[in-house]
């Protein structure tokens, strides 16, 4: 379940799924995993792959590409923003939990998200800065939402966390 802080109801269900076809993770737009998607991600490659295809619904109906760059410790999308298209990028940074969304045309940081123990599977996730504002738009905000589960759901695979639902708060 997806929420603005642990206190609120959830607003958005979050789904995973460790099977060959379909989308691995899920974001819907309601709190049951019936419910019409917001955005999608499906693993690049059949052994987990280091990049994803998003996909978000509405115009453009375009899929973006994420990809993770795991030397560089990185993961980075292009998405349109004001008309122009805009890359940002995940970058690990502090303690090893930690990850901040730099809008590199500005050099600024728009999000944040970081998880204290994956067996409990919580992650917290905050808009900051332009992206706390609505300035670059929701569908900026549902793919810098997407692209951090994902990123998150990749290491929960690879330290062997499981694939069920998890808990996830946003505030």
């Amino acid at each position: 379940m997806l929420g603005e802080t642990e206190t609120k109801p959830p607003l958005y269900a979050v789904s995973f799924h460790a099977g060959w076809t379909g989308p691995d993770v899920e974001l819907h737009s309601g709190l049951n995993e019936t419910d019409p998607p917001l955005a999608t991600a499906k693993r690049g490659s059949l052994i987990g792959g280091d990049s994803a295809t998003i996909k978000l619904p509405g115009p453009p109906t375009t899929a973006a590409t994420a990809a993770a760059r795991p030397s560089r410790n990185t993961y980075d999308f292009t998405i349109e923003v004001g008309g122009q298209r805009e890359k940002f990028e995940w970058q690990h940074v502090g303690m090893r939990t930690g990850w901040q969304l730099a809008r590199l045309s500005t050099n600024e940081a728009v999000a944040h998200f970081e998880w204290t123990n994956l067996t409990k599977k919580e992650l917290y996730f905050q808009f900051v800065g332009s992206g706390l504002i609505g300035a670059l738009g929701e569908r900026w905000a549902v793919m810098a939402v997407i692209t951090a589960i994902r990123a998150w759901d990749r290491v929960r695979r690879r330290q062997g966390s499981g694939t069920t639902a998890a808990i996830v708060s946003a505030h």
